[in-house]
Order: C-alpha cells, then structure tokens, then sequence
C-alpha cells in the first residue's frame, strides 16, 4: 500500500459514511415503498371502486319535498346529460331504458312454491354496462321467454323476511333460475302475455333488468311516451380519482353511489399521504448527500497540509479524490441493494395485511420500477458528489 492510499484511509471519515448510509438507507426505503405501494393500491380504487365492478356510476336526481309535486323535475334534460358528458372526468353516458306501459307478474302454485300476482317494473341498460356476465341475454321479436335480472336482495329480502313471516319455503339461486313465469305487459289498449325466467343476480344494480331490445320494442309498441327522458343514468368515469369529481355531482343535487363517493375521498387522502411521503424521503435523501458533502468538506479542511504536500509531489486532484469517490460509489450502491431488499420485505408484509382488507391485484411490478428507480439515485448521486470532490479539494488548497 502506497503513502497516498494509507493517508486516504487514515482520514476516511467512517463514521459520517455510517451516517450518510443509515439516512440514505431510511430515505430510499421511504421513497420506494411510498412508490410502489401508491402502484399497488391504485388499481383498486381507480378500476375497481365503481358501483358495477368497473367505473360505472348510477345516477339519479335528489328526491326533496319540492320534487314530489312535480314529478318531471326527477328526469335527467338532454342539456343535463350533455353537461355530465363534458367533464374531463367522464369517458361516457347511458341510460336506463324505463318501461312506459303497466306490468303484470304471475305464476301458479307448484311443487311448494307460492302462486303471486304483483304488478313490477322494467328497466334495461346496455349489456356491457351488466355486473355479471350470462349467455342468456339476447332477445328477438319472435322470443316468448323475457331473460331478467334482479338484485340478489330481492331473494335474501324473500327467503328471511316474507318467507319466514308467511311460513313459506326458502327458494335458492338455482332453484329460482329454473321457474317460469307469466308476464303480462299492457299498453295502449292492447296487451300481451309472454314468460319469464331470472337468469341471474346482480350484485350492484338495484332494478329489474330486462335486455334493452325488449325494452326498446315494448315502449314501441305499447309505451304511453309520457315522459322518454331517464330518471337514472349510467356514466361511465375515465379518471375516477379526479378530486372533482364528487364536488361536481353534490353541486348538481345528483346522487350518486355513496360507496363510490367515499372510496374517491379516501383515495384522494391516500394520495396526499404518498406525496407527502414521497417529498419528505426526498428531502432526506438529499440531505443524507448534502451531510456527507459536508463531511468531505471538513475531513479536506482538517487535513489541508497533507493534500498541498501531496499536491506539491506531483498529485494531482483526481488522484487524491478518486479513493473517496470509489468509496461513496460502494457505499451507495450496496445502501440502495439494501433498501430494495428491505422494501420488498415490507411491502409483502404490508400487502398480505392489505390483502384482508382490499382486493389487490396479484401483480409484482416492483423489480422493473425498483430498478430503474434505483439506477437514477446511483448516478445522480455518484454525479454530485464526483464533482463536489474535486471541487472541494481544490478549493481548500
């Protein structure tokens, strides 16, 4: 070992390298852990928050005590919807096709299963806009069999309520998805009677759905076109984590999923918990560089004599450097291996606790984005403090 290597490791500053690899550490933890997390979390609430799985809300008007006297002010006007259609935040509008003529519902009693005659009501809605997916939706002119859908409250609402006060018998999913039923529709002096059968439970939408080329036939045919305008819309939200979003719809007297409303709030809380976060792993991060710069600029005051005599025998500055620049390069690189290893192992730990509560997607995005985050820290970090080496070395003799 030469003289400049000896002296260069008697005046290594070891316990502010510590130092700077302790906070840097905590920092890089911080900012990847915020980051990755923020990816983690964000599908759920940004493509899974909505009321039909995807990012669909329904809409309906405010029902107050001014509007049940005037019943026309619960119905969406075609500058309303196109108002809604405009906003940044949404990708598009439906609407709820809502029957317009009287609907019957029969059925005898057979094999225990209670005999009723109730009136009901119809809506239908585009088919991608369905909660669930059937095979049993289409229907054609010269179909007798109407396919519909009912919330499955409907049942629960049955089998531990009317059931239970009537003495009558719980009814299953499958068991009901097998009865038919008579459908009786009447409308404009004339009237029809087809089948129905429940093909399936929706989960979200709380109507009675019926395919929308039935819907759209019927009104046709035997609809009093009283009124045509929806008193319920779907849209459709392309930015559901847009802080606007909910002021809009509250100042519209617009009601709208409330369980949507809320998820939007407590991402937007989430947001600003992982900016915060993310800004104060920064902050420490460029203060663990700017401590550790500060550190070299003691240790070359300190030692101002030995540098000038080195520099006197032919060292020049980048020799006398070089040593504490590799030394930085290794501390930092094996700190920032180090936070990746350590941020893996929380954001596991933390996901299966998180997975208890949201329903987070199976993903592990976190190499690529570690990597690469990881990659810029390295250079601009071994950047700053190669230049402000040397310039400090220089500057002190």
């Amino acid at each position: 070992m030469n003289i400049l290597a000896k002296l260069q490791l008697k005046i290594l500053p070891i316990k502010q390298i510590v130092g700077y690899a302790s906070v840097l550490l905590i920092g890089s933890v911080i900012v990847l852990l915020a980051a990755q997390l923020y990816l983690d979390i964000k599908p759920y609430f940004t493509e899974q928050s909505s009321v039909l799985g995807s990012r669909v809300l329904v809409a309906s008007k405010q029902v107050s005590v001014f509007k049940t006297a005037d019943k026309s002010s619960i119905y969406f006007q075609e500058d309303e919807i196109e108002e809604i259609r405009s906003q940044p935040f949404v990708k598009e509008v439906a609407t709820f096709s809502t029957a317009q003529f009287e609907i019957k519902g029969f059925t005898k009693q057979k094999d225990g299963v209670p005999a009723f005659y109730t009136d009901l009501f119809f809506e239908g809605i585009p088919e991608k806009y369905l909660d669930l997916k059937t095979d049993k939706w289409d229907w054609k002119e010269s179909d007798s069999l109407i396919p519909i859908i009912i919330p499955s409250s409907y049942l629960k609402l049955y089998n531990f309520g009317f059931a239970e006060s009537k003495n009558l018998p719980v009814i299953s999913e499958n068991t009901i998805s097998e009865m038919q039923f008579g459908i009786k529709i009447r409308g404009r002096g004339q009237e029809r009677i087809f089948k129905g059968r429940i093909v399936d439970f929706s989960e979200k939408l709380n109507s009675i759905l019926v395919p929308e080329q039935f819907m759209q036939w019927a009104n046709a045919n035997y609809g009093n076109d009283a009124n045509t305008n929806p008193s319920r819309i779907l849209i459709d939200i392309a930015k559901s984590d847009d802080p606007k979003l909910a002021p809009f719809f509250e100042s519209k007297n617009i009601d709208i999923n409330k369980e949507a409303l809320e998820q939007n709030k407590i991402w937007f809380f989430f947001q600003l918990i992982f900016l915060f976060l993310f800004v104060i792993a920064c902050i420490i991060i460029v203060l663990s560089v700017a401590a550790m710069l500060l550190g070299f600029n003691l240790m070359f005051y300190k030692n101002k004599s030995v540098f000038n005599n080195l520099y006197l025998i032919g060292f020049s500055n980048a020799a006398m450097t070089r040593y504490f620049q590799y030394i930085m390069l290794a501390t930092t690189t094996l700190t920032l291996i180090a936070a990746w290893f350590v941020t893996n192992w929380l954001r596991l730990e933390i996901r299966e606790k998180l997975e208890n509560i949201l329903r987070l997607e199976k993903d592990n995005n976190l190499l690529l984005f570690s990597a690469l985050l990881l990659a810029v820290l390295v250079v601009c970090t071994v950047v700053a403090i190669r230049r402000s080496v040397v310039s400090i070395n220089k500057n002190v003799r």
